[in-house]
């Protein structure tokens, strides 16, 4: 039986591979998963990669494109977020009654904020598509 590991599994997943290499790297690692659940080894090993995953995601804000916004900052560094709102437009004819708008700032602090996640999943769910769990 040919075995693939779950590094390469993630990094196709993460370049957007074929979907058809993606489904013949998927079939590998379910039936690796099937073979090899009962070895702590084995989940260990899974453990450690999948950290790896995340900690590379992580840490290379390039990973997380699109509508998330993160910011890197050192240990004495404060985030400061301030927001203007109140501004109101309104349709008028010329020389008509324009309301007024008000505008306020509000500004915080961003708190840090560790992430951390806890999943839950049966043994059965992960034996029957390990690889459609993992993400």
């Amino acid at each position: 039986m040919a075995t693939l590991d779950l590094k390469s599994f993630l990094s196709s997943t993460a370049r957007k591979a074929p979907a058809a290499e993606q489904a013949a790297q998927r079939k590998l690692l379910n039936e690796e998963a099937k073979a090899n659940w009962g070895d702590p080894r084995w989940h260990k090993e899974q453990a450690a990669l999948i950290a790896e995953s995340v900690d590379f995601g992580l840490t290379n804000p390039g990973v997380f494109t699109g509508p998330l916004r993160f910011h890197n900052l050192n240990a004495e560094d404060k985030l400061i977020h301030r927001e203007r709102r109140g501004l109101k437009v309104y349709a008028s004819a010329p020389g008509g009654y324009v309301d007024e708008s008000t505008i306020t700032t509000d500004s915080f602090e961003a708190p840090r904020s560790p992430l951390a996640w806890h999943v839950v999943a049966t043994e059965d769910d992960m034996l029957a598509d390990y690889a459609t769990q993992l993400s």
